[in-house]
């Protein structure tokens, strides 16, 4: 038994259909018989609990792997979430929202490099600052900004 997720992102390219697409799959066993329950069941003592600062050394380290600079790229990302809400915008917009805000969530132990991201983008309007460390927009790759009357 298994459970496959995938989010498939498109590109934008003339004449032909590209997407972009992230895999995750976990696969698992079902037990055979009842003899293989055990009581008390055995719990593990390891905690896998999810902070902010897991999540970002796990986009950093993922940007770093496709050759980015990682904390300088995941600075960008956060300034250029700030500079226009993405908050209400479907599911997608949410998650990002709640990932690429700092002040979405309570107080850890982050260096403070990520909340001035996040208030520079908020006070600026602009990101430039973060764009000479980083020369590519992530954030940029799934979204576009256009006008609505």
């Amino acid at each position: 038994m298994g459970l496959f997720l995938a989010i498939a992102v498109p590109l934008e390219l003339p004449k032909t259909n590209v997407f972009v697409s992230y895999n995750f799959e976990a696969n698992y066993n079902l037990p055979q018989n009842e003899s293989t329950y055990e009581y008390p069941p055995i719990v593990s003592d390891r905690s896998l609990e999810i902070s902010r600062k897991r999540a970002y050394d796990a986009l950093e380290y993922k940007i770093n792997s496709h050759g980015y600079p990682g904390k300088e790229c995941l600075l960008r990302a956060i300034c250029e979430a700030a500079e226009y809400t993405l908050e209400n915008n479907g599911v997608l917009g949410d998650i990002l929202h709640i990932l690429l805000a700092p002040s979405s969530s309570k107080s850890e132990d982050l260096s403070p490099e990520y909340e001035n991201a996040e208030n520079y983008g908020k006070l600026k309007k602009h990101c430039r600052k973060y764009v000479k460390n980083c020369s590519v927009s992530f954030l940029a790759l799934i979204s576009w900004l256009e006008d609505a009357l």
